[in-house]
């Protein structure tokens, strides 16, 4: 079970974390219904990721086809998704084992 916050972000891309790809945008995926990449990624699409207006909390860099990685470390990543879910009210669980999930149709 995670006990840290984005444990598989923090080792991935060399611990400094290819979060996105320039060209990651509804139109560049196949799915059997179109709104699924607006719906699942829309309130962290790449423009906001890549701090398009200022508002990235970290220096990143690009590499081949589009792919952004940080500069300093995938921690930049996760402190910045934590403090998302903080502002959201979100609240987070590590140590804890999902037994069911509902549906609720307050969408």
């Amino acid at each position: 079970m995670p006990t840290a916050i984005g444990k598989k972000i923090l080792i991935s891309g060399g611990g400094r974390c290819n979060f996105t790809n320039l060209h990651c945008r509804p139109e560049n995926f196949l799915s059997a219904n179109p709104q699924f990449l607006q719906v699942g990624a829309g309130s962290l699409h790449t423009a906001r990721l890549s701090g398009a207006g200022g508002q990235a909390s970290y220096s990143y860099h690009e590499k081949m086809l589009g792919q952004l990685f940080c500069d300093r470390s995938a921690q930049d990543i996760t402190s910045m998704l934590e403090k998302e879910c903080r502002d959201a009210e979100v609240t987070i669980f590590l140590k804890t084992r999902t037994r069911e999930v509902r549906r609720t149709m307050n969408m």
